[in-house]
Formats: C-alpha cells, structure tokens, sequence
C-alpha cells in the first residue's frame, strides 16, 4: 500500500479506531507519525515482522480495505480504551502525551506489550500519585519510566516498569518460575541503579506486569496457583530473592474478562474459576 493512500486515510482510520489519541496528539503530530512511520518502514525488509505501534497501524490500514487480518485489533482496542480511562481519571497531562509521542514513534520498538504496559502501569499509579515526568534522566546517563509524586506525602519516587511475559506451562518447576521473575525483576533494577549513589538508588522502584500468553489456559492457572504464595510476596518490602523495593505484581487481564484492567495478584487470584 503506498504512501498516498496512507496519507489521505491514515488520520482518518485513526479517528475511527483509536479516537481516544486524538485526546491528547493534535492532527499534525499524527500526520507526522504517518509519514515518518511509512518512510521507515521502506527500510525493513519485505516480510519482516514489526510488533510495534506503527506495525499496529499498517495492518489497521490494511484491514480497514479488506486486504489483512484482524487478529491485531484486540491490541488497538486495548490501546484506545487505557487513554480513554486515563483522559477520564486525570485529564490534560503533558507527560502522559510525552509517552505516547514517545511509543507511537519508537519504531525500533519490537513488543507493543510493553507500551500497554507502561500505559496500564501509570493508570493505576495515579491512584496514588501525581505524574510528573515520563523517561526522567537519572545521574548516570540512563532514564527511567516515570517520575511521580506522593498525593498525600509530597514525596517524590521514580518507577521503571518491566513486562514479564512467558509461558508457565515452560515453568511447572516451582524454582523455575520464581527463578525467571527474579531474574527479570533484578536485572531490571541493575541495568536502572549501576553507576548511582546510594541516595539516588533509594528512590527508585519497579513495577512487575505480568502477561499470560498461554490465553489463561487451565493448566497455566494451575502452576500460578501453586506458586501464589510467592507471587504475592512481592511488593515494595523486599521480598524472597528479591533485593530491590518493587510494588507488587500485577497480572495484565486482557481476555476472558469484559475490560482490560491491571489487577494485583491478590485480585487476579479471586478472578480465577472456581476449581
């Protein structure tokens, strides 16, 4: 499909199945994205695989005429309905159209998962926090997610959001489970605090979402079970194995469920079919 057909019906397409990012982009930011998304990707090689936004927004423009799948819209549904909830609990947010900018145009990005993570992530932040900055520069050179503020306390914290997704059935060893969270939570935070003093490290937290790619499939509610007690260790007190300040883990329900919604283990637990 060619960049004039792109062009003259990409902002439109987006209006029609993603109206909620017109809460927060104007039209030519979006025609921006359109043009420079497009350029890009006549640079991939034919064939190739982009699992990101602008992935997303090509097939959407292909299915809108008829000519590709519509397997991918559960994640533009997903997509539009987190901004939507999120225009309605907070409003007008300049950091939250700073990462949205920031997603929509990072077409080297190669999982859209972490996007509605990141998304669903600060959602249910705001429940606690004010929103601050989104990829706050650190001291040593790197950045990290969000900076928010304590609504009630005043005291600033800085949050980097890390998307465990896998397949437990690969995982019904116990050790192996926790093995992997661990590991994915640690080198996380490592990868954050290397390089920073010990006052600076003491801000920074991270907030674990974890996604069921196995489809929540009976068996793989069976191995989460098992390992509940662990899962919901995990939460801003260290935790087993655990050796940095991290909120608690929460389960990305995106099937099976009417919305789409972060829960805490805890919720994700009660959720589950009664044996």
């Amino acid at each position: 499909m060619n960049i004039t057909v792109i062009k003259a019906n990409g902002l439109e397409i987006i209006k029609l199945y993603i109206p909620n990012l017109l809460l927060y982009l104007t039209k030519r930011e979006i025609e921006d994205f359109i043009e420079k998304g497009y350029n890009y990707s006549l640079t991939i090689e034919e064939g190739t695989h982009i699992n990101n936004f602008l992935g997303l927004f090509l097939q959407l423009v292909k299915s809108h005429f008829g000519k590709g799948s519509e397997i991918f819209l559960n994640e533009i549904k997903i997509f539009d309905y987190l901004i939507g909830k999120f225009h309605s609990v907070v409003g007008e947010n300049k950091g939250f159209k700073s990462l949205l900018l920031g997603n929509i145009n990072d077409f080297k990005q190669n999982n859209f998962l972490n996007s509605l993570s990141e998304i669903a992530a600060l959602l249910e932040l705001t429940k606690q926090y004010s929103f601050l900055n989104y990829e706050a520069p650190l001291p040593n050179g790197k950045t990290i997610d969000f900076q928010l503020k304590n609504i009630k306390t005043g005291k600033e914290i800085l949050i980097d959001v890390v998307s465990i997704y896998f397949d437990p059935l690969r995982y019904e060893n116990k050790k192996g489970i926790r093995k992997f969270i661990n590991h994915r939570i640690n080198t996380k935070y490592d990868s954050k605090v290397n390089g920073l003093g010990k006052s600076h490290k003491s801000d920074i937290y991270i907030f674990p979402v974890y996604h069921d790619v196995s489809g929540l499939h009976k068996k793989s509610q069976a191995i989460l079970e098992s390992n509940k007690k662990f899962l919901l260790s995990i939460k801003r007190k260290n935790c087993f194995l655990i050796k940095n300040k991290t909120f608690k883990i929460h389960f990305f329900v995106n099937s099976n469920f009417e919305k789409y919604n972060l829960v805490a283990a805890s919720e994700y637990f009660k959720l589950l079919p009664n044996k």
